[in-house]
């Protein structure tokens, strides 16, 4: 039989090995509108505020493959998937030109990308006689990043997603005991990240 003192050290030792999952505080999601005069919505954007550990961090989801997306014209596309979405998202990554930055005080800070998902994108096949038949891309790519941004300080703050340089998603969070909120998600376009 163990000891409790025993009993004490494996739970330490268990909590340090597998630490307690994130928890979520707050979520929301948008569409990506391309920075063009059409405005067409071509990726998605899920944020969530997670409580992990004794910190409170912003987690934000980039997705080429979500409902409300729509598929390059011309192209054999399907409703709720976008090729060049992916195919471009997968030289950001390449080329690490793409990252969630945070203002912490007088600093801006970089995030990490934590995970990355790909697969065949959804297309649809047009046949001469206009059937359609739904088919994916012959190649993986990635439709899905995910970022995570550093320990955010309590009250509000900002996150941004750069994009070769340029702020292309805003996140306005706040956060403090008892409460947290995601104020606002969207994609600047011809918008200006005012106050940043």
């Amino acid at each position: 039989m163990l000891k409790p003192l025993t009993w004490i050290g494996v739970s330490l030792f268990a909590s340090w090995c597998w630490p307690a999952p994130p928890i979520e505080l707050a979520a929301a999601s948008a569409l990506y509108e391309e920075d063009a005069a059409a405005r067409r919505p071509v990726a998605a954007m899920q944020a969530r505020l997670l409580r992990i550990g004794g910190e409170v961090q912003l987690e934000l989801r980039v997705l080429a493959v979500a409902a409300g997306i729509v598929p390059v014209p011309g192209l054999d596309g399907a409703p709720g998937a976008n090729l060049r979405t992916a195919i471009e998202l997968d030289r950001l990554l390449r080329e690490q030109v793409i990252s969630l930055r945070s203002r912490v005080g007088e600093r801006l800070v970089n995030g990490s990308l934590i995970a990355i998902d790909s697969a065949p994108v959804p297309l649809a096949a047009v046949d001469a006689a206009g059937s359609v038949t739904p088919a994916t891309s012959p190649a993986s790519w990635p439709v899905a990043a995910t970022f995570r941004s550093v320990p955010l300080p309590p009250g509000s703050s900002r996150s941004l997603l750069e994009v070769d340089g340029v702020p292309r998603l805003l996140v306005d969070v706040t956060h403090g005991p008892g409460h947290a909120t995601i104020d606002r998600l969207m994609s600047l376009g011809a918008h200006t990240a005012e106050g940043w």
